[in-house]
């Protein structure tokens, strides 16, 4: 049991701009304004760094006009506007963002590669 001062009070649904205010959102998804839980752990975050770590040290990522990006979240599913995904890294085309895209709280374009250990 925990002490009723440690339990947090999450509501039941939220929208996106409530999650991007929510304080552990990091360790969150907003699945149809649904709040879970991130999969995780030491050897998730290992395997995906690694691999992240791969993909911005190849020049290839930068020729082909990828960012390499950890930890963001992607609001950019059609007829979903209450989903927010995130990734232990991705790539997204430099291209297809636009100046106000590069300081949103989520990014709302599709990666063209997406780093998920489970």
């Amino acid at each position: 049991d925990q002490p009723a001062e440690s339990v947090k009070m999450v509501p039941d649904r939220m929208t996106v701009a409530e999650f991007a205010r929510f304080p552990d959102r990091k360790n969150f998804e907003l699945i149809d304004g649904v709040l879970r839980e991130r999969p995780g752990g030491a050897k998730a975050g290992y395997v995906g760094g690694r691999a992240l770590f791969a993909l911005m040290n190849d020049p290839r990522t930068e020729a082909a006009g990828l960012a390499a990006v950890a930890g963001l979240g992607f609001c950019c599913f059609p007829g979903r506007s209450d989903t927010v995904c995130r990734s232990r890294g991705a790539l997204v085309s430099v291209a297809k963002l636009t100046p106000a895209d590069w300081h949103a709280e989520f990014c709302p374009v599709a990666p063209e590669l997406v780093i998920e250990a489970v």
